[in-house]
This record gives structure tokens, C-alpha cells and sequence, in this order.
């Protein structure tokens, strides 16, 4: 199955320059992250000593690696350039995680932290759940061009399994709940490395914006407004709710079955107003898209010229009129109007001019109509009226009135005044077998023959050719 992937031209142009900025940011961020603590170890530099267990000073490898991560990050953004020190550094991250991971697995104790930087306390050491953060960072930059299935791709779900990671164990030390950050009697992951590995994982999905799912958080679509509106509501929502709650709990404020009731019931009202929100924002587009789309589908049927109806709305309403006449028994006619000489007098007075012309019979034959009754342009110098409701004898008074009005008009050119006339052909429909359109043509071929400027109406004796 073609993985199907939406082009960066879809997504805004400033969010692609934050997602870049913030990549760039990322690596730098993660670089010094790096270098302090291992600045630590090297000199003993007590910059970032802990007073609480949970601060823990990063681990030296565990800081080595926050820094080779980061220069393969700034690489990447190299086009292609620095390949081999790009794959040595990545595979040196890959290696000593995978190492780590050995030494957890097997009960090997000859594992980096002893052999380099001789770290002797267990609680100093690389806990096994940041090992193996690093070992799917590693992959994901030596995978990133590779592709997945259904659109998401091993750069970008790698990450969010190290994403993943880091928020359990920074939800761990809120809720004081051991098992989220430390596995089994391993060191556990300390917060600050929690909080790096987030800003790593995410300044490397930043590096493909144009990939799943940060091109459909990104884009000007429906879809993309509402993921930037409710991700961090449903994210982080519950998340402090919870906090506040059980941190009432162990102070004493409440009871267990208290503290959970207000959780439950916090956490409902909050996602039924998230539901709400969206419903709002999603019924205001909805709206803006409704009007968009009736001004474009009214600008389809408008005549770019004459701003009259154009061709495709007279189908339309004439196909509805045959329907209500066959339904309702309600009758209705049909005038054309063709603009006599129409030609010669392009010829002789341009194109500007004859555009002029057909604007203002346009508008005459508007003037003339009643506001039920739907004038068209047909095409050329053509014009055509549907008459909701009007018989024969109504539809040519109409007629005669228009070609009178038409012929006081007054046209000059150059000073000069121009005399314009316009010939008309009648027809009601009386059954829906009828063409009446052929059948006012008809009649309109009769006027133009028999002098131009005047009114010719189909006797519905007569048959169709």
C-alpha cells in the first residue's frame, strides 16, 4: 500500500518555521544539557549537585550521549554532508545503550559507568528504561528516511515510544508511584532526564514536519486547528487535575473515596467541556465554510461579464420549472434575446465597446423583469429569461417592452451615437415533452429573418424541427 503523505505546501509556513527553529533549538539545548553535568564529573564541579534523590545528577553516559545525539541532530540538518561522523556518533549511542541494556539483561556489572568514569553507586547509574530511550533515539536517526506503514515512519514512532517513556516516568514523580520511572530494583530515570529526553524525542520529529502525525498537527486544515486546540487540554488537563487532587489527598484535605470522586468528576466535566469547545469551533467553521461555498457556488453560476446568470444556472432552473409545471401544472415561458448585428458592431467599434453593449441590455433586460423571473446569459450576445408562472401573452408584452427599452438606449463611440437593437423569440412551455429553449429559437429565427428588432412568438400549433 502507497504511503500517502500531505505536501509541506499544506502546511502553514510559519508553523514550518517554528518546527525547523524549534529542531535547531532542541539540539543545542540538548548538547548543554549534556555538558554540564558531565563537566561535573570530569572536575567535580558540584554545579549540579542534588540535594534530593530525585534530582540526581545525571549520569556521565547517560550525558555523553545527550550530546552525541545532539551533533547527529545538527548534522542531519546538513543535507547529506558529515555522513561517516553522522553514522560513527549515532552508532556509538546505539552501542553503548544496547551495551546497557546487556548489562541489566545478563547481570553483568563491567558495563560503561564502571569501565570510563569508575561510577560506583548503583544510584548514579544508567537506569535500564534510559537505556532504552536511548537505544530507540539511536534508531530512529539511523532510520529516518526509511518508511512505514500507514503514513508513520520509524523516526517519528520511535520517538513517541521515547516520549511515551518520559511522560510515565515524569507522571511517576508527580504521583509519587515508583514503577512508572524505575524498573524492577534499578536505578530509576531522574526527572531532569525525563524532561531531556522530551525535548530530544521532540526536537527530532520537529527535523520531518512534513511526516505523520506532525503534518496534520501543522496544517491550516480543520484537523490541524483542532489537534493544536485539544492536545494540550487532553494532555496536560488530567494530568494537573490529578495532581492537585491527590496532593489534597496526602495532605490530609480529603478521604481516598473524596479524592476520587472529585478526580472522576473533574476529569468529566473537563474532557465534556474539551467536547464542547470543539463542538463550537467546529459549528463556526462549518459556518465560514457554508458561506464560502455559497459564495463559490453562486460566483459558478454568475456570468463573469454581464454579472447576469450564466448558462449552467439556466439549466438548472429550467430543469426545476419543468419539474414544478409537470408536478403543479404550473406554466411558465420562455424568452430569447439576440443582439442584432452584434458582430459588425465589434468590428467596427471594438471589443471594449461591444462588452459595454452586452452589460447594459444585461441590465436593461434586469430592469424589465420582474424579481421572480430569472435572466440569463445564454452566450455571446445571446440572453435568455425564464418566466415562473407567465403564459404566452404575459411573456410577449415582456418581450416588446425589453426590445422598446433596448432601442432608446443611447451608445456613442468616438462621439458618434450607435444605435443598438436586439431581436426576441417567445414560446411557453405546455407539456414537458417540450424544448421550449428550441422552440423560442425557433421563434427568434423567424425575427431575425423577418427584419431584426421586433418580437416573434412559437404558435405551439406548429412542430418542432
Amino acid at each position: 500500500m502507497t504511503e500517502k503523505t500531505v505536501k509541506p505546501s499544506k502546511i502553514k509556513q510559519n508553523f514550518l518555521d517554528v518546527a525547523k527553529t524549534a529542531s535547531d533549538t532542541g539540539a543545542i539545548g540538548i548538547i548543554i544539557v549534556g555538558v554540564f553535568p558531565l563537566v561535573h564529573w570530569l572536575v567535580n564541579f558540584h554545579l549540579f549537585g542534588a540535594s534530593r534523590s530525585e534530582y540526581a545528577t545525571m549520569n556521565p553516559v547517560t550525558a555523553i550521549s545527550f550530546i552525541l545525539c545532539g551533533l547527529v541532530l545538527l548534522i542531519l540538518k546538513k543535507d547529506g554532508k558529515l555522513l561517516k561522523t553522522r553514522m560513527i556518533l549515532n552508532a556509538a549511542v546505539i552501542a553503548a545503550a544496547s551495551l546497557k541494556i546487556m548489562t541489566f539483561a545478563s547481570g553483568w556489572n563491567m558495563d560503561l559507568d564502571h569501565l570510563v568514569f569508575m561510577v560506583k553507586s548503583d544510584a548514579r547509574a544508567m537506569s535500564p528504561n534510559v537505556a532504552i530511550c536511548f537505544l530507540l533515539i539511536g534508531c530512529s536517526l539511523l532510520l529516518k528516511d526509511e518508511k512505514g506503514k500507514r503514513g508513520l515512519r520509524p523516526i517519528v514512532f520511535l520517538n513517541l515510544g521515547v516520549l511515551l517513556i518520559s511522560f510515565l516516568a515524569i507522571v511517576g514523580r508527580i504521583y509519587n508511584i515508583l514503577s512508572l520511572y524505575q524498573i524492577s530494583n534499578n536505578p530509576p530515570m531522574p526527572l531532569a532526564t525525563a524532561w531531556s529526553f522530551i525535548i530530544l524525542s521532540f526536537s527530532i520529529i520537529c527535523l520531518k514536519p512534513e511526516y505523520e502525525p506532525l503534518t496534520t498537527i501543522l496544517s491550516d486544515t480543520v484537523g490541524g486547528v483542532t489537534a493544536r486546540r485539544l492536545l494540550p487540554l487532553a494532555g496536560f488537563g488530567p494530568l494537573i487535575m490529578g495532581w492537585i487532587v491527590f496532593d489534597a489527598f496526602r495532605k490530609g484535605y480529603m478521604a481516598m473515596d473524596g479524592a476520587m470522586s472529585v478526580l472522576v468528576l473533574g476529569t468529566t466535566a473537563l474532557f465534556m467541556g474539551i467536547i464542547w469547545w470543539t463542538a463550537k469551533h467546529l459549528r463556526f467553521l462549518d459556518d465560514g465554510t457554508k458561506y464560502l461555498m455559497d459564495i463559490l457556488e453562486k460566483k459558478a453560476m454568475i456570468d463573469g461579464l454581464t454579472g447576469l446568470w450564466n448558462r449552467g444556472h439556466f439549466d438548472h432552473r429550467l430543469a426545476v420549472e419543468m419539474a414544478i409545471m409537470k408536478r403543479k401544472s404550473r406554466v411558465f415561458s420562455c424568452v430569447i434575446a439576440d443582439v442584432d448585428h452584434f458582430k459588425k458592431i465589434n468590428d467596427s467599434y471594438g471589443h471594449i465597446f461591444g462588452d459595454e453593449v452586452l452589460r447594459v441590455i444585461g441590465q436593461t433586460l434586469t430592469e424589465s423583469c420582474r424579481q421572480e423571473d430569472i435572466v440569463c446569459r445564454y452566450g455571446g450576445e445571446e440572453f435568455v429569461i425564464i418566466l415562473p408562472g407567465t403564459d404566452e401573452k404575459g411573456a410577449i408584452d415582456l418581450a416588446e417592452r425589453m426590445r422598446s427599452s433596448i432601442s432608446k438606449l443611447n451608445f456613442t463611440s468616438d462621439g458618434s451615437s450607435v444605435q443598438v437593437t436586439c431581436s426576441f423569440g417567445v414560446a411557453q412551455a405546455r407539456n414537458v415533452n417540450d424544448s421550449v429553449v428550441k422552440l423560442a429559437d425557433m421563434a427568434l429565427y423567424r425575427a431575425k429573418n423577418g427584419g431584426r428588432n421586433k418580437v416573434e412568438v412559437h404558435v405551439h400549433t406548429e412542430k418542432a424541427a
